[in-house]
């Protein structure tokens, strides 16, 4: 059988340890070099998305389309992810508040529902035609639609 032991003869070289309060040792002196920045980090402005939110729209309507008439509850919606990727942060927040706002003009039109008895045959229709609606808007969502360019 075989087995690992210890006697007091090892010893190990750990260096000094702080056990006390878990803070930087102030006396410790970091290295410093004169090389080349380091550009990986920049908090610069992000490169802008060559996706809009108007493509971003067209994206998701494709994804709506491609959903079968009747959801099932194990629905893939990984399309829906792919289409949002592609857009920046500020065309992404264009997009969510023109959605926002059609969703609620197409409740308010009764056309859809989060009820569960609620026929919601129209919904799609109502949501499809409002987010394309340019010229004019959706009424109650101009500001949003002309955002969303």
């Amino acid at each position: 059988m075989v087995g690992l032991a210890c006697n007091s003869d090892d010893t190990f070289s750990l260096g000094p340890i702080d056990l006390t309060t878990g803070e930087e040792d102030p006396t410790v002196v970091f290295e410093f070099t004169t090389g080349e920045p380091d550009d990986t980090s920049s908090t610069g402005e992000p490169m802008p998305s060559k996706d809009t939110c108007r493509d971003g729209i067209a994206c998701v309507l494709g994804c709506v389309i491609a959903l079968p008439p009747v959801v099932d509850p194990e629905q893939d919606y990984s399309c829906f992810t792919v289409c949002l990727d592609l857009l920046s942060t500020e065309e992404l927040y264009h997009l969510v508040k023109l959605v926002e706002c059609v969703s609620g003009f197409c409740t308010d039109d009764n056309k859809c529902s989060n009820e569960p008895d609620f026929d919601n045959s129209g919904c799609q229709d109502c949501l499809v035609e409002s987010l394309l609606a340019v010229n004019p808007p959706v009424d109650g969502c101009e500001s949003q639609a002309m955002a969303c360019k």
